[in-house]
């Protein structure tokens, strides 16, 4: 990647292990996209007022040459609990899907 990686929490402490989990998800992305230019994740707690069943959001915005790639990643609903870390993990796969994606369109020429 040509810049370092951007990582932002909002509304929830950024534990080690949180951004453990964010650094292999980007080192997955440049496995099956080499040519990432960036990368800039947050994850957000929508529900800072709950202390049981809160909601997070995780936004990975990754650069690639002539084209960026956008995944908002949230519980379908707020009953869907889900902790950080599967919501991290969860954005990332989603990431790595659209990333393999638009790599095969590349290479497909279209």
């Amino acid at each position: 990647m040509d810049v370092p990686p951007e990582i932002a929490f909002r509304g929830l402490e950024p534990t080690d292990a949180l951004k453990s989990r964010i650094l292999e998800g980007i080192d997955d992305l440049e496995e099956v996209h080499s040519r990432m230019v960036s990368c800039r994740v947050v994850v957000e707690d929508t529900t800072p007022g709950r202390t049981s069943g809160k909601v997070f959001r995780v936004r990975v915005d990754v650069g690639i040459p002539g084209n960026s790639l956008v995944v908002d990643w949230k519980p379908e609903t707020d009953d869907d609990v889900v902790d950080a870390d599967q919501a991290i993990r969860n954005a990332f796969s989603v990431a790595r899907r659209r990333l393999r994606k638009a790599g095969e369109k590349t290479r497909a020429g279209l």
